[in-house]
């Protein structure tokens, strides 16, 4: 799965000529750093603010809020958002998911409360904007949750 996500130009390319042909441009997901050179008219990049949409939940993100999360084994998972954070070295904000729903029934605990799941040993740090983040139950089979049919409770922050 591919999609557009920000990156910050390092370096330019002029021709003989002077005029800029190419630009060097760095992106983070929360697994790599990469970095990629591309001519000016390349498909590749837009300017800032045209390719993503209806993102700005993304930024909202906050302890308790549910999302689908793609785990490092490629698998779709209802998860929790356990903390979000600023990290300095990245280009994105990171937040930490559990892979784990909160519920009063739930088997096991931790001080978020009882929930079905996995526990903190699975979480991860997740870039809140890259492919690996979705809105809850867009790619997570919700009938698969344990808590399936349980009616959901509020979480504090």
């Amino acid at each position: 799965m591919q999609m557009w996500t920000v990156g910050k130009v390092t370096e330019l390319f002029r021709g003989q000529d002077g005029r800029l042909v190419s630009i060097s441009i760095k992106f983070v997901n929360d697994i790599s750093v990469n970095q990629m050179t591309v001519a000016l008219d390349s498909d590749k990049i837009a300017p800032l603010g045209t390719k993503r949409e209806q993102d700005e939940w993304r930024a909202k993100l906050k302890k308790g809020d549910i999302v689908d999360a793609l785990d490092r084994c490629n698998s779709w998972y209802e998860a929790t958002v356990v903390v979000g954070e600023e990290r300095s070295e990245c280009l994105m904000p990171m937040i930490k998911v559990g892979f784990r729903q909160y519920h009063a029934q739930g088997p096991k605990e931790d001080d978020m409360g009882k929930y079905f799941g996995y526990s903190s040993v699975a979480d991860e740090h997740i870039g809140s904007y890259t492919v690996r983040i979705q809105p809850a139950y867009r790619y997570s089979k919700k009938g698969n949750s344990p808590a399936q049919g349980l009616p959901q409770p509020e979480i504090s922050s």
